[in-house]
C-alpha cells in the first residue's frame, strides 16, 4: 500500500506539472499575466493534500461494497467447512 500511495503522489505531481505547462502556455496568449499562472499553481499545490486524504480514506478505511464481498465470500466458505453444504451419495 505504500508504493500505491506514493505512486498518487507521483501522479499528482506529473498531472500538476503538464497543467501548469499548459497554462503558462495558455494564458498569455489569451491576455492574461503572471496572476492566473500562479492561482493555478498554488491551488494545485495545495490540492495534492485533499488528493492524498481522499486516497487514505478510500484504501484504508473499509469499503462497504469490498466488505460485503469479502462477507459473501467468507460465510460461502464457512458453510462448505461445517458440514451443510449438499452431501454427495
Amino acid at each position: 500500500m505504500k508504493f500505491r500511495f506514493i505512486g498518487l503522489a507521483a501522479a499528482y505531481v506529473a498531472s500538476a506539472w503538464r497543467l501548469i505547462q499548459v497554462a503558462e502556455t495558455l494564458f498569455p496568449l489569451f491576455g492574461y499575466g503572471d496572476t492566473p499562472a500562479r492561482i493555478v499553481i498554488i491551488v494545485l499545490a495545495i490540492g495534492i493534500i485533499p488528493a492524498r486524504v481522499y486516497f487514505f480514506l478510500d484504501k484504508f478505511v473499509m469499503d462497504p461494497h469490498r466488505d460485503a464481498a469479502r462477507l459473501i465470500a467468507n460465510s460461502t466458505t464457512f458453510l462448505e467447512f461445517k458440514g451443510t453444504s449438499p452431501q454427495r451419495q
